[in-house]
């Protein structure tokens, strides 16, 4: 049996999830402490050991990155829940940690639960890497220091943004090229990690390629033309969007 503790300072949020976890997951799981205050859940933790938290973000004394400051043991996993959507989401993305928007939906619940006992019976279950990057991260939401969690099949590495220099999509996987001739592939696909870099300066330049534009050491024109990368690769720049990778590396 898994034990969880919720941590969220509305009482009817934290009875709400409480019976939902107890409805859908009542034989593998078991609620040990409903907390509405920070002291409470940090208290509540060295009682109980629990094995997955259920975190509020934003509470009025205090944040559920106050908690994680305050716990000693991060050996728990963590699934974030928040009434919208906040300047820390992106932070939590970057790290493989999940999160669940308010009012919470039973699917994305049973989604992020699915996904914690698969990695508590696979015995993944010190989640002290992602909990201290994700800390690290918030420190500097805009920095392409920040580190971002890339989850293969077999482990899972940190790299800083910028040394990414490219993501190769081909189904299953995209291949992450970093610097000094590092790759890694990442069961997920390419419009993740779209999503998750395109404000530090990466461009979908065709259908299965992701660049990093800092990384842009020349352009081979043609119809479409190519990106020559700081790794030596030469990128497929597909016609639509010449003009806009044009623009933007023209800025650099």
């Amino acid at each position: 049996m898994i034990k969880a503790l919720i941590l969220d300072d509305e009482i009817n949020c934290v009875d709400t999830l409480a019976i939902m976890l107890d409805r859908k997951f009542g034989e593998e799981i078991k609620v040990v402490a409903k907390c509405t205050t920070i002291p409470q859940a940090v208290e509540c933790m060295e009682l109980y050991n629990p094995q997955v938290v259920f975190l509020d973000i934003e509470m009025p004394q205090g944040t559920g990155f106050d908690f994680l400051l305050s716990v000693k043991k991060h050996n728990f996993h963590v699934v974030f829940i928040t009434a919208h959507e906040s300047y820390a989401l992106k932070a939590i993305k970057f790290n493989a940690i999940d999160y669940i928007l308010k009012p919470i939906n039973l699917n994305e619940l049973e989604a992020a639960v699915n996904k914690i006992m698969q990695k508590i019976k696979n015995d993944i279950t010190i989640n002290v890497p992602e909990i201290n990057n994700l800390l690290d991260n918030l420190k500097n939401l805009k920095s392409d220091s920040k580190k971002v969690a890339l989850i293969g099949s077999r482990q899972t590495i940190f790299a800083e943004v910028k040394e990414i220099i490219r993501c190769e999509y081909e189904e299953p996987n995209t291949t992450i090229h970093l610097t000094d001739s590092r790759v890694h592939f990442c069961p997920k696909p390419l419009k993740e990690f779209e999503e998750m870099l395109s404000e530090f300066n990466f461009m979908r330049v065709n259908v299965s390629s992701l660049i990093n534009l800092s990384h842009v050491k020349a352009y081979i024109n043609g119809p479409g033309g190519f990106a020559v990368m700081s790794d030596g690769s030469k990128v497929e720049v597909s016609r639509r969007r010449k003009i806009e990778f044009i623009n933007r590396t023209s800025k650099i």
